[in-house]
């Protein structure tokens, strides 16, 4: 199954978009070997775009590039997340002061559509849009922050764990993904960044080392082997 191409977006985006959300959903498998014959088929496009979009992706190493035997999407590495996670959860703390000092009513009201449609995508277990949804949510925080070049940093960095946070948002029960962000946006409103501060890094954190047992357990083939981080 794939998405359609948007009118507005080049063949090459069009690419790197489809395949970055193929690799995330795990439709195409942690530890698979992908074509570029393979993927322009796949994606009703030529090899030259989706050549393009591998080499994008082997930037954030989501991709392992081989020379004439094609590419192999990377294990679930905790390394490389615990990375990404740094460098997201120092950003989003920096900004947290411009938000609650720059919000208006009108970012507001944004913010709760989007809380609306959270809450929609997790009592009916629609995973993947929950995590569109938690993404966007984060997304328009920087919006108002007035910092979305770096919104863009994060994004292209944030590959690993967006995969490891939807496989969990899929197999672990009682994520409090809507509440952790109703909290968030209840300081915001009263313009509180300390405790803003304080749900986002438990919030950021909370999808990755304390589900990690449940996950290798119920995805074995999907890790790399290395020690299991400390809860």
């Amino acid at each position: 199954m794939y998405t359609k191409q948007n009118v507005k977006e080049s063949r090459r985006d069009y690419a790197l978009r489809e395949l970055t959300r193929l690799i995330i959903s795990c439709e195409i498998e942690p530890g698979a070997v992908v074509s570029e014959q393979e993927l322009a088929d796949r994606l009703g496009v030529s090899r030259t775009p989706v050549r393009e979009a591998m080499v994008e992706l082997s930037k954030s190493k989501i991709l392992e590039t081989y020379p004439q035997k094609g590419c192999k999407v990377s294990l679930i590495n905790y390394s490389i997340i615990q990375e990404s996670i740094f460098v997201r959860s120092v950003l989003e703390d920096a900004i947290m002061d411009e938000v609650c000092e720059k919000v208006t009513e009108e970012d507001i009201q944004l913010l709760e559509k989007n809380l609306l449609l959270q809450n929609y995508y997790l009592e009916n277990r629609m995973a993947t849009q929950l995590l569109e949804g938690d993404n966007e949510f984060h997304m328009i925080l920087y919006g108002i922050a007035e910092k979305m070049q770096t919104y863009q940093l994060v994004s292209n960095m944030s590959i690993h764990f967006d995969r490891l946070r939807l496989l969990g948002l899929s197999t672990v029960k009682n994520i409090k993904i809507v509440e952790d962000h109703r909290k968030m946006l209840d300081a915001i409103k009263s313009r509180d960044a300390k405790t803003a501060k304080e749900v986002l890094k438990g919030h950021i954190g909370k999808h990755s080392q304390s589900n990690e047992a449940e996950l290798r357990q119920a995805h074995p083939t999907y890790f790399a082997a290395e020690t299991m981080q400390e809860s």
